[in-house]
């Protein structure tokens, strides 16, 4: 029952996705399927789908599909190897592949979770010689509304280029996502987040840009 739950929940999420849209300056939608696999005490397979819409241009922009291994550390520490395949098909269509290695450590404290999380990917673009370096810094909490299965979550999350790549990144603020939203346990397996996400990118060649996408999530552990 909890499973059916969870998937009406979800049904009733995309079904205001029509009213969200119009809200006033939104221009993205983020789907995610985060999805983890355990294949031994402290090891798990990791898995995500995420496409990404436009609101003005009906369509998909964008399309991740994300795979890693996930290896048990510490009690509160997770270390991870993954490979993003990455298609773009605004305003041009163009690939990517991203290598990236990942620590994630994570504190509760009364009601809170925290957790913060580094990044680093070796990204690959297709038709480009040589490799864009960028690191991820996110910082994230999560509080619990009294004793129901809901939560408050809010995140912070900086991208960093490393290095200047010929006819691609150049080092230095790539962009930064600050999120604010609704989770909703459904059990120690599964939960749900959705919300609203103002992302800032840094542009060499033209004005920076501000983005306002509505992201929502599947969270699922088996």
């Amino acid at each position: 029952m909890r499973w059916v739950f969870f998937l009406v929940l979800y049904a009733a999420l995309l079904a205001a996705v029509p009213s969200a849209v119009s809200a006033q300056g939104l221009e993205q939608i983020w789907l995610h399927t985060p999805t983890q696999v355990r294949v031994s005490e402290k090891t798990r397979l990791i898995a995500d789908m995420s496409p990404r819409f436009g609101v003005e241009d009906p369509g998909v922009d964008q399309f991740l599909v994300r795979s890693g291994i996930q290896h048990q550390m510490r009690k509160n520490l997770q270390g991870t190897l993954g490979f993003d395949s990455v298609d773009n098909y605004s305003p041009t269509r163009n690939h990517e592949n991203r290598l990236w290695q990942q620590l994630h450590a994570t504190a509760s404290v009364k009601s809170y979770t925290l957790s913060a999380r580094l990044r680093i990917e070796e990204r690959h673009f297709s038709g480009k010689q040589g490799e864009s370096i960028r690191g991820r810094l996110m910082f994230k909490s999560s509080q619990k509304i009294g004793t129901t299965p809901f939560s408050v979550v809010y995140y912070d999350e900086l991208f960093i280029t490393m290095n200047t790549m010929p006819d691609g990144p150049v080092r230095g603020l790539d962009r930064n996502r600050l999120f604010g939203g609704i989770g909703y346990a459904i059990d120690r397996q599964k939960s749900i987040e959705a919300g609203y996400r103002v992302e800032y990118i840094n542009k060499t060649d033209t004005d920076d840009e501000t983005r306002r996408q509505l992201v929502m999530q599947l969270c699922s552990t088996f």
